[in-house]
């Protein structure tokens, strides 16, 4: 039968949900009673309605605290969750002897813990998938050096250097989340898909820079002062160089865009003087001929004349040169 009064609350009794009590944390008769149900910890309140009343005003402001602890630890086993409830019931007979403060205090330390349990569980996923992607990714550029896979992509003897450079780039994309896992932004394990796609795309990032970063080298678009293995070095140099060059790219977020910003392309007809007169002149543009008239090709034009010395003006005779620099209208 649903409880009635605060001595009725007792293990697999009913409470007036209809819920039965599996745990009984605290009874005061004829105040209250602090019990968990299977759904969640709750309160029985004082025999007398007008206390009974007085109780539950003093005991909303928490809860919001209480609704979000619900939430967080909704669908863990009463093993995982024990101490976390024991927490909200000593919370609730903190309140219910009149320290809200406290009681307030005690529920945001429950919360905090949770949200720290479930972020740690949510970086073990993240590294598990970035160990798990970096395994694949590996799997299958060794794969691409077997005879039976080159000859089906009719992968090319150079193309070897890109997919070993690839997967050093996923190794060391895993080796930097490893390493700065602890600071690293991780949602909990409620965002578990954002944790997921965030762990296979930086492996992913770490494998295409691995290969863009020894494109660029081959290329000679990058210089990075170390020594390159010339054609005399053995082929166990080679790949131990492209194996830390990929390394180093996957390791280094920064590395592949930065050194892919300072080769931005500039236009070949156009030098660095001309950029800069024409960032410090914007009106001024450049000269162009202009075409004559094929009719008058032939004629004599004024600019063919000579001129006499009578007609020459004297210097004495000029205005006097004032110095400045005029703006020219566009």
């Amino acid at each position: 039968m649903p409880l009635v009064c605060v001595d009725d609350v007792k293990l697999n009794a009913s409470d007036a949900s209809s819920a039965r009590i599996v745990e009984v944390y605290a009874k005061n008769t004829p105040l209250y009673a602090v019990y968990r149900t299977p759904m969640r910890v709750t309160v029985h309140f004082a025999d007398d309605p007008s206390l009974a009343g007085s109780q539950r005003a003093a005991l909303a402001p928490l809860n919001p605290l209480r609704g979000q602890i619900n939430s967080l630890i909704d669908g863990w086993g009463v093993a995982r969750s024990k101490r976390f409830n024991r927490g909200v019931a000593d919370a609730l007979v903190v309140a219910l002897e009149g320290d809200l403060v406290g009681a307030s205090a005690i529920l945001d330390l429950v919360r905090q813990e949770i949200i720290e349990v479930r972020t740690s569980w949510a970086r073990f996923s993240y590294l598990l998938v970035a160990l798990i992607t970096s395994v694949v990714v590996v799997a299958a550029m060794i794969a691409g050096f077997s005879p039976v896979v080159a000859s089906v992509i009719n992968l090319p003897a150079d193309g070897k250097g890109i997919w070993l450079g690839g997967g050093a780039g996923a190794v060391g994309a895993f080796f930097s989340i490893a390493t700065a896992i602890r600071g690293r932004t991780v949602l909990t394990d409620f965002q578990w898909a954002d944790n997921t796609v965030d762990a296979i795309l930086r492996v992913v990032i770490g494998v295409i820079s691995g290969m863009i970063l020894y494109c660029m080298l081959k290329a000679h678009l990058v210089n990075l002062g170390v020594p390159v293995p010339g054609g005399d070095a053995t082929e166990e140099q080679k790949w131990m160089f492209v194996t830390v060059l990929g390394f180093t790219a996957g390791f280094l977020e920064r590395l592949v865009p930065d050194l892919l910003e300072k080769t931005k392309p500039t236009l070949a007809s156009e030098s660095a003087a001309d950029q800069a007169m024409h960032s410090s002149r914007p009106g001024v543009g450049k000269l162009r001929p202009v075409a004559l008239d094929p009719a008058h090709e032939g004629e004599e034009h004024i600019c063919d004349l000579g001129v006499s010395d009578d007609e020459v003006t004297a210097d004495e005779h000029l205005p006097p040169a004032r110095g400045g620099v005029v703006r020219l209208r566009a």
